[in-house]
């Protein structure tokens, strides 16, 4: 709640009533604003901005695709394709090549839980994941389904929650 001492002046500020003190000539503003307070503008913002993060959700999902669509294209027992697109994350083809031949073992025997936890999961790396998808030929709803659930569902609104409380506090 707000502590106020003086009845003269009035100013809404998100629903919330801030008294102003006045000494002649000289103005104080004083208002604070109690963890009740807090919490309840961070729910109040959170719940006015969700929409906004689903469809930021969805479409990062959206934008997982073309690494999906390059690889389902490409034939894993085709060693020079293959060497070609892991070479495309960077100069480390070896390390590439492991965590997608990873990934493939976990696809291969959890595809729905493997791309929903490592799209729920904020990392850069999600590509490799398509990537992985498109060589196992997993097909496209199998994996746009668990990468939207997971980034507009999961991932997206536990970080604009994240974001808002931080603000709010600190």
């Amino acid at each position: 709640s707000l502590n106020n001492t003086d009845d003269r002046n009035y100013t809404d500020i998100l629903n919330y009533t801030l008294k102003i003190n006045s000494t002649e000539n000289n103005y104080t503003y004083t208002y604070s604003l109690s963890d009740e307070d807090i919490y309840g503008v961070i729910y109040k913002t959170y719940f006015a901005c969700l929409r906004v993060a689903l469809v930021w959700g969805f479409g990062t999902a959206l934008g997982e695709a073309p690494p999906y669509l390059i690889a389902y294209n490409i034939d894993i027992s085709d060693k020079k394709a293959t060497s070609k697109l892991y070479k495309m994350f960077g100069d480390n083809e070896e390390k590439v090549r492991g965590y997608i031949e990873k990934t493939i073992y976990y696809l291969k025997r959890h595809s729905f839980t493997t791309i929903l936890l490592l799209s729920a999961w904020p990392n850069a790396v999600f590509d490799m994941c398509g990537v992985s998808a498109g060589l196992v030929k997993l097909s496209f709803s199998q994996f746009i389904i668990p990468t939207i659930i997971g980034k507009a569902f999961i991932k997206n609104p536990i970080q604009l929650g994240v974001i808002l409380y931080y603000y709010g506090f600190f």
